[in-house]
């Protein structure tokens, strides 16, 4: 499979496991912090990354539970679930567990923006940030809840 954006696909590039390169997941992107940066990109990822990367997890996700015959079974619980309805319970969760790890994130380049470089961030700016963020996080859900 490959995109109509891949540079890849009429060079003849293939793998057996992605054949274009663009279908390869990477989750989370190594880092790229170079010398003299005035802030420090460590924001692994944003709300979108982490609910694609979730999504994607899921369906690979193996668990181990004992059976009724006291044997050790490996399992995968959402092999099968597809989210098909707008008010799934579990795409709500994991979209809220998405925006905890995109806040998590942005608030750890914060404090090593604070940490590491020598110009500290306001705690107004922050404060506002994020207040901007709940502001769209809410719109956002009033517009798809209907």
């Amino acid at each position: 499979m490959s995109c109509i954006h891949c540079d890849n696909k009429n060079k003849g590039i293939t793998t057996t496991a992605f054949p274009c390169l663009c279908d390869e997941f990477v989750f989370p992107d190594p880092p790229d912090i170079g010398a003299g940066l005035t802030t420090l990109p460590r924001q692994i990822a944003s709300f979108p990354e982490f609910r694609r990367a979730m999504l994607h997890q899921l369906k690979t996700e193996a668990v181990n539970i004992i059976d009724k015959n006291n044997q050790k079974v490996t399992v995968l619980p959402f092999a099968g679930w597809r989210a098909r309805d707008k008010n799934d319970l579990g795409i709500m969760l994991l979209e809220m567990w998405a925006y905890v790890c995109d806040s998590i994130s942005f608030y750890d380049e914060v404090i090593a923006d604070e940490s590491y470089v020598e110009r500290p961030v306001s705690r107004e700016l922050v404060l506002h940030t994020n207040l901007e963020l709940v502001h769209q996080t809410i719109l956002l859900f009033s517009i798809n809840g209907e």
